[in-house]
């Protein structure tokens, strides 16, 4: 017996679905994408040095560090950290952020600073005059 084929319809449903889902998803509806820039909003948790604080990233459960040599914030304090998207997760809703160590925190904690863009080429790839 023959093996059977599907349905040519199949790759009309699978767009459709597609379309759908990503109409759904955070990550698209943001628009964050690899190479953005991002910042995340974090809590002081207490000065580790002087040159130290350790903060409380939301969405990230473990302790984070970050070099701190000019202001003199308090516990409690509102900082905002500022790094670039690595990688997107859009079926977890996670992105990772480089904060010294990468970081992977939820879609929605994240606010867009400056979308990436690719550098624009002044010469072309090959000569086209032949």
């Amino acid at each position: 017996m023959a093996p059977v084929s599907p349905p040519r319809a199949a790759p009309y449903i699978s767009y459709i679905l597609t379309k759908k889902l990503s109409a759904q998803n955070p990550v698209m509806a943001r628009g964050i994408g690899i190479g953005d820039e991002v910042a995340i909003t974090a809590a002081v948790r207490r000065r580790v040095d002087e040159d130290h604080v350790s903060v409380s990233i939301p969405s990230y459960n473990f302790p984070h560090s970050i070099l701190d040599r000019t202001t003199k914030v308090k516990r409690g304090q509102q900082i905002e950290l500022v790094g670039n998207v690595t990688y997107v997760d859009e079926e977890g809703g996670k992105v990772t952020i480089i904060l010294g160590p990468p970081v992977t925190v939820d879609i929605d904690k994240v606010r867009l600073v400056q979308a990436y863009v690719p550098p624009k080429r002044k010469k072309p790839l090959r000569d086209m005059a032949h």
